[in-house]
């Protein structure tokens, strides 16, 4: 979280995070109803949600730069890694022992659970960025050598091109589980380091609508085909997207008014709650709906916007409780 207010950057994660929840929607409500024409629209949305993830990790590494100028590699550690580590603490016991998690099985299968990088089926990501933050100071030296940095950009290309070996496997444990991320924060501290200019800011909007038209189309038309790499976060649909978005949108911040800019800022603080208790309630959303509403294609983009909403609501009431400030 940029420590200043920034409204490109507080915009940019609330998108993001509505579009994680949009993903996450399948998960909870199967999509059966609404006709083939609802459902087809739904599909689209959904195939324009992958970009949210590069995004994030992008935004991260376009942060932590500053940060990584100013301080040593210990003090770095030491201002980041505790923000991570007890909400991953907390949140990942808490998903572990409730029904939405893996339930009460025992120590043997919490600690398989852990080691699978798994206590919950999002809490991979904060596996993924206290793995960043391990190996950030490398990134942020990486980020300013032209030739560490065409290596960097070699081995993204590498992730893009089998996506789905490098988030299996041996790269579903902790610390590994960041491995194929280290190219998107890399060039999220190389964004930081060049900035982004007019020219720059309207050619990623442009490539930006054409990312999302892409996704439409193949949606529309050869998603089995064309599935991977594009419905996915490491995939070259995750690059082109969340590269072409956070350039977009983090140049369009700059010309926010200055009201806006900390209006999203406030909003923005709960993100990073919002990300850690909305499967909670999804959860209770499904027991609450009828089924048939909970899978009417018609009716999901209320239900994202309600989860959205309930949400970033429970994570800002949170962040007003000393006791539970430090997990969210």
């Amino acid at each position: 979280m940029p420590e200043k207010t920034d409204g490109g950057s507080a915009l940019l994660r609330l998108l993001a995070m509505g579009a994680v929840i949009g993903i996450h929607m399948d998960a909870f409500f199967p999509l059966s109803g609404g006709g083939t024409a609802g459902r087809d629209v739904i599909h689209a949305l959904y195939a324009c949600c992958f970009w949210s993830v590069p995004a994030f990790v992008l935004l991260s590494g376009y942060h932590a730069m500053a940060d990584l100028d100013a301080l040593p590699p210990s003090a770095y550690f030491g201002k980041r890694l505790w923000r991570l580590l007890v909400p991953l603490l907390f949140w990942g016991l808490v998903y572990t022992w409730l029904p939405s998690g893996s339930g009460w099985t025992g120590m043997k299968a919490v600690a398989r659970d852990w080691l699978q990088c798994s206590p919950a089926f999002h809490l991979w990501y904060i596996f993924m960025l206290v793995g960043l933050c391990l190996v950030a100071p490398l990134c942020g030296r990486w980020a300013k050598n032209a030739w560490a940095w065409g290596a960097v950009a070699v081995f993204q290309l590498v992730v893009m091109a089998d996506p789905v070996f490098w988030i299996s496997g041996i790269f579903r444990c902790p610390l590994l589980i960041s491995v194929p991320y280290v190219g998107l924060f890399t060039l999220g501290c190389r964004l930081s380091i060049r900035g982004i200019g007019r020219g720059a800011g309207r050619t990623a909007a442009l490539a930006a609508v054409a990312y999302f038209c892409c996704m439409i189309f193949i949606s529309l038309h050869g998603a089995g085909r064309f599935r991977y790499p594009f419905y996915n976060y490491l995939g070259l649909g995750g690059l082109w997207g969340g590269l072409s978005v956070t350039v977009a949108v983090l140049h369009a911040g700059k010309s926010f008014p200055p009201a806006l800019s900390a209006f999203l800022f406030r909003l923005s603080k709960a993100v990073f709650g919002t990300y850690l208790v909305h499967p909670l309630l999804m959860g209770a959303f499904a027991k609450m709906l009828p089924p048939e509403a909970g899978s009417a294609a018609w009716f999901r983009p209320v239900l994202v916007f309600g989860v959205f909403a309930a949400s970033m609501a429970l994570s800002s009431l949170l962040l007003k409780i000393p006791g539970l400030r430090r997990v969210v």
